[in-house]
């Protein structure tokens, strides 16, 4: 009984292997998924430090920086800007955030009850240049 036990596991291990090892391509778009989220993250903590740093005088941005709605805009921002940056860069286009719909019209996903427009205008173009950039230079083949 123990041997048949042995056995069952052992093909049940086998049979697992055999499966990973042919599926090389949802490991990879896992582990691009992975590296999206971590630089996600990344840039997140960065623009929340940043935002402490800031001290160009512009009081009224600096208001909407604080704002639910300028954060919600910075994530959305910033992953829209990833996608956007890697179609450029795969596409060998110029690197130029401002040709992009999204960009210029910076209200993707708004709701009023979000808060002021001009606060998620402000944080979406932010988010989405962080993440144009990060991706351009990282897809971008000379």
């Amino acid at each position: 009984m123990y041997l048949n036990r042995s056995k069952k596991l052992t093909m049940a291990g086998v049979l697992a292997l055999g499966l990973l090892g042919g599926r090389g391509a949802p490991r990879d778009a896992t582990a691009e998924a992975r590296a999206r989220n971590s630089a996600y993250q990344e840039a997140s903590q960065e623009h929340r430090d940043d935002e402490h740093r800031q001290d160009d005088g512009d009081r009224r941005d600096e208001g909407y920086r604080h704002s639910h709605a300028y954060h919600r805009a910075f994530d959305r921002g910033f992953k829209t800007g990833l996608d956007r940056g890697k179609d450029d860069g795969r596409s060998r286009r110029n690197e130029d955030p401002d040709n992009s719909e999204h960009y210029r019209d910076a209200d993707s996903g708004y709701h009023s009850n979000d808060g002021p427009i001009e606060a998620y205008r402000l944080g979406y173009r932010e988010g989405f240049r962080r993440g144009y950039a990060q991706n351009y230079r990282r897809y971008y083949r000379r």
